[in-house]
């Protein structure tokens, strides 16, 4: 904790010496370098990669919906007018501080993260010792510290109030699979699906016709043979009520037991700094994302 936190008071200390659009494009480059096999530093006055148009989309387009679905609070209610309560997974409770939480009072096994960010999550499993917890406890009293925004620059995280939240542990997580849809101006176009997130983390994608898709995203591809969900209509109509108002959207969705559940919505995928296969992916992705009614 004390490496992430010193690389995030580096980072908010930049974002305010220097200039926004030069830190998007260091982002870029540095991920890329880091951990790619292509790398190319970001035209954010003529962007034609779909990375090059998300973080155009995140430097020059604002919204009020915006930090609504950001929120992991607030966006239940966005759900809900929108395909119902039905795909909710239940809050046990929210919190302002991890000082609130009483950890004998919780579940046996529930899953602890802050409304505020992406990829923090903690999975009570029911047999830490109290030293264990109390870790916990530290831990998400960091997460919420921080703002966001300072991470990657993405505007919605920005005055987000930050919360805990506590939900029921809604399947063994090593097997859970996890259907993202990505959507461009309400129309799902193919499907990431993620497997082992929290062990041996690999991605496939499939097109609506649940063909395999020759792409790959930041994780190494997945040989696994995922069936077709028999609810995949069910899901794609969803996904599409969901992303309806943005230019572009991710929609997560789980699938347990043939239970639809919602995940999240993603408004900047990896916030522009996603490593694909190649260039030649990145760049073919940007074509399906239309900026001109922004640009104009």
């Amino acid at each position: 904790m004390i490496k992430q936190h010193l690389k995030y008071l580096i980072w908010k200390f930049l974002w305010h010496i220097l200039p926004q659009s030069f830190l998007y494009k260091l982002s870029h480059y540095k991920s890329h370098l880091l951990h790619g096999n292509h790398r190319y530093w970001a035209n954010l006055k003529n962007p034609q990669t779909f990375n090059e148009k998300i973080i155009w989309l995140k430097r020059n387009h604002r919204f009020d919906l915006g930090p609504v679905i950001a929120d992991k609070v607030a966006v239940r209610n966005y759900v809900k007018g929108k395909v119902g309560e039905e795909i909710l997974i239940p809050q046990i409770d929210v919190y302002n501080s991890a000082d609130e939480l009483n950890f004998n009072e919780l579940p046996k096994q529930c899953v602890l993260k802050p409304n505020h960010g992406s990829g923090w999550v903690i999975i009570k499993k029911g047999n830490e010792p109290i030293k264990e917890l109390e870790l916990y406890r530290k831990k998400l009293q960091q997460w919420l510290n921080w703002n966001a925004y300072y991470m990657l620059g993405e505007w919605q995280y920005k005055n987000i109030s930050r919360k805990i939240v506590c939900e029921p542990y809604v399947q063994e997580i090593d097997n859970l699979v996890d259907y993202k849809f990505f959507c461009f101006k309400g129309n799902p176009r193919f499907i990431q699906i993620d497997t082992g997130r929290h062990s041996n983390h690999k991605r496939l994608f499939k097109n609506m016709y649940w063909e395999t898709m020759s792409l790959s995203l930041q994780y190494p591809l997945s040989d696994e043979n995922v069936p077709k969900p028999e609810n995949l209509k069910e899901m794609i109509m969803i996904s599409r009520k969901l992303s309806r108002p943005f230019i572009f959207s991710r929609v997560d969705l789980y699938n347990v037991s043939g239970k639809i559940y919602f995940g999240e919505i993603t408004l900047h995928l990896e916030a522009g700094n996603g490593v694909f296969g190649s260039y030649e992916q990145d760049l073919k992705l940007g074509k399906l994302l239309d900026l001109s009614t922004l640009q104009n």
